[in-house]
């Protein structure tokens, strides 16, 4: 019963923190958390959408030109950049003028989360740089023909062709899921997220299996899709 009440709450914190969103850009604690929040929920969302490699070309690039040219999805996918950078800055900025940034002692896990959190911008970029803007093939649409789309397949198999690129990009998910694992359970404490306090570790229980499932996901597509080429 105490799981499923904290099941049940922490999906209402998340959701209300989703709806709330859009009015915390003048709140850093209240923009990491709702920021945070969003790229988790875009993770999960990406995590499926990769799964689809498994199936085969065709379905996952129809996935890739859908989401590439889906107005909807342009413009949550820039305002997940904004939040990107907006997450960044009030990360810095709180842990500047809370003095957290030590080395050593109890603070760690500060530092581990700014360090982490720089290498998961620059991963992201790149991953952009990759697959987002890298050279495809073109292919024609399975089910429309005479329609043109990028052969993203194609190309995830050339970005991962070398073991370097592909332990590369292993380290990378373990490094953003270390980095969402810290996040979520100072986020959970956080008076913005409304997580009553009964059921805080049901939330961070919650959060740290579904990031382990889609960390799987992720290192999963990128070390079959390296296998499948050996």
């Amino acid at each position: 019963t105490n799981m499923i009440a904290g099941t049940i709450n922490t999906l209402a914190a998340v959701i209300g923190v989703l709806c709330r969103s859009i009015f915390w850009w003048g709140d850093r604690y209240g923009a990491l958390n709702a920021s945070g929040v969003l790229m988790v929920v875009f993770l999960v969302v990406h995590a499926a959408g990769n799964s689809l490699i498994f199936i085969g070309r065709d379905m996952f690039n129809v996935y890739g030109h859908q989401a590439a040219s889906n107005p909807i999805i342009i413009a949550i996918e820039w305002y997940l950049l904004v939040a990107l950078v907006w997450h960044t800055v009030a990360a810095a900025t709180i842990l500047v003028k809370t003095s957290k940034y030590r080395l050593l002692g109890k603070d760690f896990r500060y530092t581990a989360m700014a360090v982490s959190g720089l290498f998961m911008l620059y991963f992201v970029f790149q991953h952009l740089l990759d697959m987002r803007f890298g050279d495809a093939p073109l292919v024609e649409h399975p089910s429309e023909p005479g329609v043109m789309i990028r052969d993203l397949y194609s190309l995830q198999k050339q970005v991962l062709s070398s073991l370097s690129r592909t332990v590369y990009y292993v380290v990378s998910v373990l490094v953003v899921s270390v980095h969402l694992l810290f996040g979520w359970k100072v986020a959970v404490s956080r008076p913005s997220m409304s997580i009553p306090q009964a059921d805080r570790p049901t939330a961070v229980l919650l959060g740290n299996l579904l990031l382990c499932v889609i960390t799987l996901i992720y290192i999963s597509a990128t070390v079959g899709t390296h296998l499948e080429l050996l």
